[in-house]
């Protein structure tokens, strides 16, 4: 499945095209990676003519993985502290207090979510979630469409 073309669709309908999705993971794609993506042009009449038009030939045998295998992503580590300062590990990694991490909740440090109105504001640069490259969390979110 084409999946800029999916993202488009089902994350941000009406608001983005698969092309528009396409180019901005390629965009986004750290040089030298190998991450897979399917071209939006390979499928672009997909959903006119009801399915796929035939069997895609697989690559090379390498089989589909990100980045070949190497994690791209930190893993998270939530903090001990009760109260956060410079022997914070977030704090020192230059990362919000998360909900699992041992601080106290009024910790200055931690992300506060967002207070959108509805759901459209949380898809623009207006949402502290969206801003920073996160999802809304119904855990910590406040007025929030997610829930």
């Amino acid at each position: 499945m084409n999946c800029s073309c999916l993202i488009a669709r089902t994350l941000l309908p009406g608001l983005k095209t698969c092309m528009e999705v396409y180019t901005r993971m390629r965009n986004d794609e750290p040089t030298g990676s190998s991450t897979v993506v399917d071209h939006p042009k390979d499928h672009e009449n997909l959903a006119s003519s009801g399915g796929r038009r035939g069997k895609r030939k697989k690559a090379g045998g390498h089989p589909r993985r990100i980045a070949d295998g190497k994690q791209s992503n930190k893993q998270y580590t939530p903090c001990g502290c009760n109260v956060c300062g410079k022997g914070c590990p977030c704090f020192n990694n230059y990362t919000c207090c998360e909900k699992y991490c041992g601080c106290l909740k009024i910790c200055k440090n931690r992300f506060r979510g967002c207070h959108c109105a509805n759901r459209s504001q949380c898809r623009s640069q207006q949402c502290p979630c969206f801003a920073a490259g996160r999802e809304c969390d119904p855990d910590i979110c406040r007025n929030c469409w997610v829930r």
